[in-house]
């Protein structure tokens, strides 16, 4: 996940909007710290959600619904990979329970649209998020075997990912609503992630909150809410300490992240009269 309602997953997995909409996704496929399976939820996609392929670089986004909560979406890092990088791989090889692959994983070859790396992987570990050592997501895995290394034509037995690099430049250029939900929702000091929610509180009133979290710790700090249906972009002041939430409430919010005050909600009437994060939100009317 890579916002609260957006998959990233292989275009060679799912290639069109037809195929996601005959498709279903399981969360929590794993064991538990006894060891035993833990409790499955099954979900289908937003027919009318935001979907977005890129055969090259073999990737799509699309969009989910009834979301489970899974905790904070995972954190894309525009990182240059060097060789003899340590990395990491969290997959369902064969499509069976979660499995790990830490420590003994050596990137092999790096540039900004290609990493090559070893490790244990499976059919079935397609889109498989992998990691650099601060657990952010440096690139998606696509492909295992004997592959062409890009600067000498020879091959190897290894493993390919698309990196995150060309995924995020990708999705900057050609579509800036699906970017705009997750590739900004680091602070700038990378001190704190932000992440929305789809959910309903228990009283079955709409409530999505919108939580902060520690990047070094994964503590969640603190809640915001105040938006009432799902929140599907947020984006950090490059200098104020302050941050603006748009959701499906057709409301944008702008909130002090340090103390969770709701400094102002902008309704659709007032689009176009503010100028927000240069230094501050200012208003033209």
């Amino acid at each position: 996940m890579i916002a609260p309602n957006l998959l990233m997953t292989n275009n060679h997995v799912i290639k069109t909007q037809e195929v996601v909409e005959k498709s279903n996704f399981s969360f929590n496929y794993q064991l538990d710290i006894n060891g035993k399976e833990c409790p499955t939820q099954i979900i289908g996609a937003s027919p009318n959600g935001v979907f977005y392929t890129n055969e090259q670089l073999d990737y799509t986004v699309l969009t989910l619904k009834e979301v489970p909560d899974f905790g904070k979406p995972l954190i894309f890092k525009s990182k240059l990979m060097r060789q003899d990088d340590r990395v990491a791989i969290i997959q369902h090889p064969g499509g069976h329970l979660k499995k790990i692959s830490i420590q003994n994983n050596f990137v092999v070859y790096a540039d900004n649209q290609v990493l090559q790396y070893t490790t244990s992987t499976e059919p079935g570990s397609s889109a498989s998020p992998v990691f650099d050592d601060d657990f952010q997501v440096v690139g998606i895995h696509h492909s295992g075997g004997m592959l062409v290394e890009p600067n000498t034509q020879q091959r190897y037995l290894r493993n390919a990912r698309t990196s995150a690099i060309a995924l995020l430049n990708d999705l900057k250029s050609n579509a800036p609503e699906i970017y705009n939900s997750f590739g900004e929702i680091v602070s700038p000091d990378e001190q704190i992630i932000a992440s929305g929610s789809p959910s309903v509180g228990d009283n079955g009133v709409s409530n999505p909150p919108i939580k902060l979290w520690n990047t070094s710790t994964g503590e969640e700090i603190r809640i915001l809410t105040g938006h009432t249906a799902s929140v599907n972009a947020i984006t950090f002041s490059l200098t104020a300490k302050i941050i603006a939430s748009g959701g499906e409430d057709n409301t944008i919010r702008i909130w002090n992240y340090q103390t969770g005050e709701l400094i102002q909600t902008l309704e659709p009437q007032m689009f176009g009269k503010f100028s927000c994060f240069q230094s501050s939100c200012q208003n033209f009317s």
